[in-house]
């Protein structure tokens, strides 16, 4: 039943986003289907064009894909790309972690650094940075 009101949900966040573009709130709606997210179906065939075109022109943030990456990251190979789930770093640690700055940079994140000074959390011992701020 869940799989079949999920269904119909999407078609209708499809249909309202062809008429009115995107609402904020539908993100709730991608994320009840992030474990195809990648995959060639109507709900990515439609959303990944659509949603990379308004990040192009500034019209969504950046880093919208970022947890879906993150969630696939870990689901397929039990690690994180950009840190983004902090309070799990020792359970899925960060593949390459030296890049892992840059990484979070290009979706508009502040360093992980940053995520320790500000908010307190620890960071995985093989994480280097040459901040002079650090």
């Amino acid at each position: 039943e869940m799989i079949r009101k999920d269904s119909q949900n999407i078609s209708r966040i499809i249909e309202i986003t062809k008429q009115y573009g995107w609402q904020s709130r539908s993100w709730l709606m991608l994320w009840h289907h992030r474990g195809t997210y990648g995959q060639h179906n109507y709900v990515w065939n439609f959303f990944t064009p659509y949603i990379n075109t308004q990040i192009e022109q500034g019209k969504m943030r950046k880093d919208f894909w970022a947890m879906f990456e993150e969630h696939r990251s870990i689901m397929d190979k039990g690690e994180q790309i950009y840190g983004l789930y902090s309070s799990q770093m020792d359970v899925f640690p960060i593949m390459d972690i030296e890049n892992v700055d840059e990484r979070r940079k290009t979706i508009g994140h502040p360093p992980l650094w940053y995520m320790e000074k500000v908010y307190g959390i620890k960071l995985p011992h093989d994480y280097k940075s040459d901040s002079k701020l650090n």
